[in-house]
Order: C-alpha cells, then structure tokens, then sequence
C-alpha cells in the first residue's frame, strides 16, 4: 500500500486517489472527497511509479540538504523497486514521501557510510555534508 500525508497529519491511500490538482495542492478521492495533501511533488511521484515497495531495515537514515545548509533527517520507512529498462530504480521512502529529483539527498547507512545513489559513497556523513554544502553553494546548483 502507498501512503501520503494530508494537511491534518493523516495518511491517504493512494489507491483511494483519484488524480492530484498540483497548483492547489489537493487529492480528489474515489469517495468524491478532496483533501489537501502536505507534499504534492513526492505524491504526483508516488503516484507515477508502478514500483514494488519493500520494508526498510532498521537504522537507514534519508538525509536531505536545506537551503539554509540545515540537514533534515527522516527514517526510511520503505524501498520503492522500479524497473527502468534493463535497470532497476532503488528510491528511499519516508513519512514525507520519496525525495525529488532536485533536491540534495543521499541515505545513511547503519555503518555509518553515506550513499549518494547512483552518484557517490562517502565514508562519514561529515564528508557527504561537506560535498553537499559545496554542491549547494555552487553557481549552478538546483534545489527544491
């Protein structure tokens, strides 16, 4: 079952949605009722993805880069499985849903190390924060 969170803190089953009006936030449900959901990207990815999700292992930590150079930290609840060709698409998922493509993020390990998926594996979380501050501060840099 795939969840996503309403304005009131409570959980939708996307099964129960209907479509999603993005600019005003809302979930259009099979019982005629419309909810404000609290994080409308990850739940339009939610809903694109026909991934299998899997139960996440104690101790996996999603770590994202804020624009204040803060870093929020979320369990991981689940891992969403999507096949992409010959490939296949590992994304952590949260209570706040799966991370954005152009959001800085990256998961911790139980060991300590820091995985950058598809990209990088830092040995300390310390190391990960430091590439990410300079990632965040570059002239390029895109964030969510």
């Amino acid at each position: 079952m795939r969840l996503i969170i309403a304005n009131d803190d409570q959980y939708i089953n996307l099964a129960q949605v209907v479509t999603i009006e993005e600019e005003k936030s809302v979930a259009f449900m099979t019982d005629g009722r419309r909810i404000g959901i609290r994080n409308v990207d990850s739940a339009i990815d939610l809903c694109r993805l026909p991934a299998t999700a899997i139960p996440a292992q104690a101790d996996y930590a999603f770590l994202r880069m804020l624009k204040d150079k803060r870093v929020e930290q979320l369990p991981i609840i689940a891992w969403l499985i999507d096949p992409l060709g010959q490939e296949y698409a590992t994304m952590p998922v949260t209570v706040d849903g799966v991370p954005r493509m152009n959001d800085i993020w990256a998961v911790q390990q139980p060991d300590g190390r820091v995985v950058d998926i598809g990209n990088a594996i830092y040995s300390s979380y310390q190391e990960w924060h430091d590439e990410a501050v300079k990632t965040l501060t570059a002239p390029a840099a895109k964030t969510g």
